[in-house]
């Protein structure tokens, strides 16, 4: 018996023990969500996409928001909003104490144990350091208005009062040291005081128009469990408020409903004794029944019906004779939508019948889109290649949520007035986006294409595909009485992470196809070409993608059907744009090196063309040696290169020749350039010593001996040379210098000229250098082009009519580079264009600066600016035509104002029959409304060619409802008039009205054009009527989304192409 009671007694002091232990140790789990102390001696690792920071008393206060995460040791706790508190131990130096506050999705894992909350409060301790890591750079902004910062502090307030066991025992032994057990502390564990669940609602009543109501009230019991039915007349107002689950305002915010007579139902005892107001849970039925002059009113947006039913607790409601008016997104305009019946099915769903939609605040609208049925609800988006990224609101920083809005309508018909214009069975739409399928209409007469009619579609509301966000895809459908039916698509897009990449990407394309059975116009002597094909027109598709700050793709297919197809229809485009390429160049860049790799492949044979199947170069740019004594900079590339001669036209009145550097030619092309700077400063003067050299090999040498008679009509030929391979060795030696003085006049006032004090800044720079090269210039190959291809087209067809075949030495271009020192750099895109050349280049800069602005901050701008270059060549004979100078510019400014400049330039040589450009004009821009220019500019060389073309041209904002613009240019040397053109907007409630006039002499051609755009929403007046400068005349850009300006130009419809 002894020794079984031993045993018993000795289990049960086990028994207790073990007992005693979990006891301590669930006396010590704090209840869910209540505020703890962690302790530990683990660094605190923080991360977040954003943060905000500032510092409050003796504290750091940390805002965060998106995938926060804090970590010590083996805890991890995550939540959507965070509040942190940092602040130094007083007690134990280098401790830093931190208060945690989070919200939304809380979830804590700590071993052994996982834990969810919407709330919680937590204290943290760490003596080895706080790491906080957002994505984004941190904002140093204070935040104490913001929302979830009022939540935590207040939550935090409230901890602190209701904590009653002492801060010393947070963290003290679980039993006493001595043997004898101590006396039991009490403990107080802090709860959370969490509203009810799903939030409150708290609908007042008050009388419309500050009169009052006549109330009726009485239970019923035949629903179970038993309503109190509400009864007011006379007119009211209501209005609902909702608090959802952690204490704040919901995104819906107050909902303002005014009507005659209102009848509600909702539970027995939460509207017993009803005085005005209304409290209850959100889960509470609540149903109102409204009649007479319904008005709602939530933020911008208002509601107006004839009868309806809401009932708030399941979001459902019922509108009659219903019309809602909605501020568009973005714009300062607003849509208005009428229906018989409108329906709310669920949260953001609803279904209106026998309904339109217009922007007209008109009662009959002069254009709307009417439709039987429309059904709107949420969809959550899905981008074709990109992720789903949210927009953020730029008041909190946080990811908008939600959803985007879809409409979907049936048996839609487009009125103007009460006339049907068109109707689609189906059409599918963002809902913020209320614009109809139909983007633009226009119609244009001319000489050229003849009576042109002009659409342009949305393609995802015509077909119901899911617009990806920053996505346009555009349909044009257009008929040329002259030419044939044409059509195609437009397309410009932009986003964040496709296909998973980080970084933003952006790109822009068209395609365009004519059955063409016309002749091509393109001026002078070439007024009538027959195209060679019948089916004609061209693709374009550029993209980029920027992966990191160090690393960009840029990608770019096209075709074109003719050599003369970009011309005729996309001529501003030609004129001006970047030429046309199939490629891929992939460019990273670090610091001061740069490394690239493109593949460029030829997809038709029109224009001068090298294909690089593939090349690679490096870039290094002042790279210093030894210290900074010296720097190098350098430039190497490799690749396969293939040339071929441009086929020649189908149409003898074309005129073509082939251009002595071009050629049939292909092989390895590899080139490494190095330059050597040894800069210094004596006194006032800074010299740069230095020595560039040049080692580039051709596997396939070739050059051009060009015919002297026509081989087909007005067709020019030429006759190719192989060299074979050919190595090339270059060096230069020479030196830089510049120094600067100045003189200020602060005594120099004048209102009249807007002065406020003077000074005269002066730099004078020289550049010498001594260059020699082992190959001559006219055998070197010629792959890397130089020019555009509307300049090379140009340059074919003046060797032709304006040198009959032969090219004087002296508009050589690639002489002229050589000269100009063009190819010199080592950065220089086309080293070929280098020779023995010794050289000295002179230039004189000055600026005369004044002071503008306030009396306390004022800033210093240019008044008058003055730019002189001169070029000496003591080998006067080989390298400059017998003269010693030569390549004599200038370049003047004179910011008369903020809004005017005069502007003039120059450029010649004294040589017999030099080039002679010069140019003067001035311009006025008066804000964002419209300029005005003036000018003239002169071309003239060889005794042969002289063109002195006179422009001018305005473009203006009249008022909030006209826009006009013109432009006129005439060639005072050949005496011609080279064409005007006027066009005038109006900007209506429904429409954008636009009319056009051109007349172009050099084309024997007169048109005119008319478009009309449905306006849906004010989306403002442009920003500038119209360009400025010389070249602008003749535009119309500016003109916000109308393509009439492009229809006067040339291309019909086709818009103005892809944005680059």
């Amino acid at each position: 018996m002894g020794l079984k009671s031993s045993v018993r007694t000795c289990s049960v002091i086990a028994l207790c023990a073990a007992a005693l232990g979990l006891a301590t140790f669930y006396a010590r789990t704090p209840v869910r969500g209540e505020t703890r102390t962690h302790a530990g001696q683990e660094a605190i690792s923080i991360t977040s996409i954003y943060a905000q920071s500032w510092q409050q008393d003796r504290e750091t206060v940390y805002l965060l928001r998106g995938k926060c995460q804090i970590a010590q040791g083996g805890t991890t706790m995550q939540a959507e909003k965070v509040v942190i508190w940092r602040r130094p131990d007083p007690k134990v130096k280098g401790k830093d104490l931190l208060t945690v506050y989070l919200e939304n999705g809380v979830r804590v894992d700590e071993p052994g144990n996982t834990q969810t909350e919407p709330t919680l409060l937590r204290e943290l301790s760490t003596a080895s350091g706080v790491d906080v890591l957002p994505q984004r750079a941190i904002i140093t902004l204070p935040g104490a208005s913001d929302p979830t910062y009022k939540r935590g502090l207040a939550r935090r307030s409230s901890t602190d009062k209701s904590t009653i066991r002492p801060a010393q025992f947070d963290n003290g032994p679980l039993l006493p040291t001595e043997p004898e057990l101590a006396d039991p502390q009490p403990e107080f564990r802090v709860m959370d005081l969490k509203p009810v669940a799903g939030g409150l609602r708290r609908v007042r009543f008050f009388g419309r128009n500050g009169g009052t109501y006549s109330l009726d009230s009485y239970p019923t019991k035949n629903t179970t469990p038993p309503e109190q039915v509400v009864i007011l007349k006379n007119g009211v107002t209501i209005l609902i408020d909702t608090i959802d689950a952690n204490g704040g305002e919901t995104r819906v915010g107050t909902i303002d409903l005014s009507a005659d007579q209102v009848v509600f139902w909702s539970d027995e005892a939460s509207v017993r004794g009803f005085n005005g107001e209304v409290t209850q849970p959100q889960d509470v039925p609540f149903q109102i029944y409204l009649e007479g002059n319904i008005v709602v009113r939530q933020g911008s947006n208002t509601l107006k019906a004839r009868q309806a039913f809401y009932d708030v607790r399941e979001e459902r409601a019922l509108l009659i004779d219903s019309e809602v008016r909605a501020r568009i997104p973005g714009t300062t305009g607003t849509v208005r939508v009428r229906a018989q019946s409108l329906r709310q099915l669920a949260r953001n769903t609803f279904h209106a019948e026998n309904a339109y939609i217009t922007t007209s605040p008109f009662l009959k609208p002069g254009v709307r889109l009417q439709a039987s049925s429309i059904h709107i609800e949420p969809r959550e988006e899905t981008p074709w290649w990109a992720q789903n990224v949210r927009e953020v609101d730029p008041n909190t920083g946080e990811p908008e949520e939600g959803p985007t809005l879809w409409a979907t309508s049936l048996d839609n018909t487009f009125y103007v007035e009460d006339v049907p214009v068109f109707y689609l069975p189906t059409l599918s739409a963002p809902a913020e986006d209320p614009n109809i399928p139909l983007r633009e209409v226009g119609f244009q007469s001319d000489r050229i294409f003849g009576q042109v009619i002009r659409t342009r579609w949305d393609i995802f509301k015509l077909t119901g595909l899911d617009r990806p966000t920053g996505t346009r895809w555009d349909l044009n459908l257009n008929y040329l009485s002259y030419r044939g039916p044409q059509f195609g698509t437009i397309d410009n897009y932009q986003g964040f992470g496709r296909f998973g990449w980080t970084g933003t990407y952006i790109g822009s394309g068209y395609q365009s196809i004519i059955y063409d059975h016309g002749h091509d116009n393109l001026g002078q002597d070439r007024s009538d070409l027959i195209p060679p094909h019948k089916w004609r027109g061209g693709i374009l598709q550029r993209d980029r993608q920027d992966f990191n700050e160090h690393t960009t793709l840029q990608s770019e297919f096209s075709f074109l059907s003719d050599r003369n197809w970009l011309e005729q229809y996309r001529e501003q485009e030609f004129d001006t744009g970047k030429d046309y390429e199939t490629m891929a160049y992939l460019r990273y860049l670090d610091d001061n090196w740069g490394f690239s790799a493109m593949g460029r492949a030829r997809t038709f044979n029109y224009y001068n063309s090298t294909n690089w199947l593939p090349r690679g170069d490096i870039f290094g740019l002042s790279e210093p040696l030894f210290g900074g004594l010296l720097t190098w900079s350098s430039h190497s590339y490799a690749g396969y290169a293939a040339q071929r001669i441009a086929n020649t036209p189908t149409d003898p009145n074309d005129l073509y020749t082939v251009l002595p550097f071009e050629g049939n030619a292909s092989g390895l092309v590899a080139s490494t350039r190095h330059e050597i700077d040894l800069p210094f400063q004596l006194g006032v003067f800074n010299f740069v010593p230095y020595a560039m050299g040049e080692d580039t090999f051709w596997s396939d040498a070739y050059y051009n001996i060009d015919s002297p008679v026509p081989v087909d009509g007005r067709i020019y030929g030429a006759t190719q040379v192989n060299e074979g391979s050919m190595n090339r060795l270059y060096g230069s030696l020479g030196l830089r210098s510049s120094f600067e003085m100045w003189q200020v006049f602060p005594s120099v006032q004048s209102d009249m000229f807007n002065l406020n004090g003077l000074a005269h800044k002066m730099v004078f720079d020289a550049d010498y250098s001594y260059s020699e090269s082992n190959q001559a210039l006219g055998l070197v190959p010629q792959y890397n082009e130089f020019d555009d291809n509307s300049q090379e087209q140009f340059r074919r067809r003046l060797l032709v009519n304006t040198w009959g075949g032969n090219l004087p030495p002296q508009f050589d271009p690639r002489f002229f580079a050589v000269r100009s020192g063009a190819g010199t750099s080592v950065s220089a895109p086309y080293n070929e264009l280098v020779a023995d050349m010794n050289v000295l280049r002179l230039g004189w800069r000055h600026r005369l600066q004044t002071k503008v602005g306030p009396i306390n901050a004022p800033r210093i701008k240019n008044w008058m600016t003055l730019d002189l270059d001169v070029s000496y060549f003591p080998n006067y004979n080989r390298d400059n035509f017998g003269q010693q100078l030569g390549l004599y510019s200038a370049r003047y400014n004179w910011f008369v104002g903020d809004r005017t400049t005069l502007v003039a330039s120059t450029l010649f040589d004294t040589f017999d029959n030099p080039e002679q450009l010069w140019s003067i004009g001035i311009n006025s821009q008066r804000s964002t409304r419209g300029s005005v220019y003036f000018g003239i500019r002169n071309i003239s060389g060889g005794g042969t060619l002289h063109s002195e073309i006179m422009t001018a041209s305005y473009s203006y904002v009249m008022s909030p409802k006209w826009i006009s613009s013109a432009s006129t240019a005439y060639d005072l040397g050949e005496r011609q008039n080279r064409g005007q053109t006027l066009m005038i907007t109006r900007v209506g409630s429904d429409f954008l009205l636009n009319f056009g006039i051109t007349a172009d002499p050099t084309k024997n051609n007169f048109g005119i054009a008319f478009s009309i755009e449905p306006r849906f929403g004010n989306f403002g007046l442009p920003a500038n009527g119209g360009g400025s400068g010389p070249t602008s005349g003749t535009g119309f850009s500016g003109f916000g989304s109308s393509g009439l300006g492009s229809l006067l130009n040339g291309p019909p419809g086709m818009g103005v192409g892809p944005v680059n």
